[in-house]
C-alpha cells in the first residue's frame, strides 16, 4: 500500500500523533505537467503531475516547509491562530484511503525536499471540492444562503 502510517517518534513533534510517513520527493518519478490551481491559504500550488512508476497523472500539493512546519505540534505552535490546518487534512484523506472510502482522492504519499513538501493523491477530475463549494455553481451553495468560507 503506498500509504504508511506511522507515529511521529521526534521530541520536537510528539509521541503519538498518527501521521503519514513522510518520504524524500522523488523528482524523476513524479515529472510536473502543469498547475491545477494556487492554494493560496497553505502558501502552496496544486501541481498536476505525471508519476513514472505508476503510469498516471496525479495532484501535488506542493507547500512551503517553511509554512507547513515538520508535524502538526510544530505547525500549532508556529501558526496559533491559523484555521488552515495541513497535518489534519492529511490524516483525514488517509483515514479515509486506508478505509477505502470510495468518495476520496486517494492518498498516494507525503513528500518532502529542502523547500517544499508534497502531498500527492489523485486527481479530482471536477477540481477542488472547496474551490466547487464556492463558485456559483457549487451545489454547497444553494440560493438565498451565503457561501461556504474560512
Amino acid at each position: 500500500e503506498a500509504v504508511e502510517r506511522r507515529a511521529q517518534q521526534s521530541s520536537a513533534c510528539g509521541e503519538t500523533f498518527p501521521v503519514v510517513a513522510v518520504k524524500p520527493w522523488e523528482p524523476h518519478r513524479f515529472e510536473v505537467v502543469g498547475t491545477l490551481m494556487e492554494a493560496s491559504r497553505n502558501h502552496g500550488q496544486v501541481l498536476l503531475t505525471y508519476d513514472s512508476e505508476e503510469g498516471r497523472q496525479l495532484a501535488a500539493k506542493r507547500i512551503p516547509n517553511d509554512w507547513i512546519c515538520r508535524c502538526p505540534e510544530e505547525f500549532a505552535r508556529e501558526h496559533p491562530g491559523e484555521t488552515e490546518r495541513p497535518w489534519a487534512d492529511i490524516l483525514a484523506v488517509a483515514c479515509l484511503t486506508i478505509g477505502a472510502f470510495p468518495y476520496v482522492c486517494k492518498l498516494v504519499g507525503v513528500y518532502r525536499d529542502e523547500e517544499s513538501t508534497y502531498i500527492v493523491t489523485e486527481v479530482a477530475s471536477e477540481g477542488d471540492l472547496f474551490a466547487f463549494c464556492n463558485s456559483p455553481s457549487g451545489v454547497c451553495d444553494p440560493p438565498g444562503l451565503a457561501p461556504a468560507g474560512p
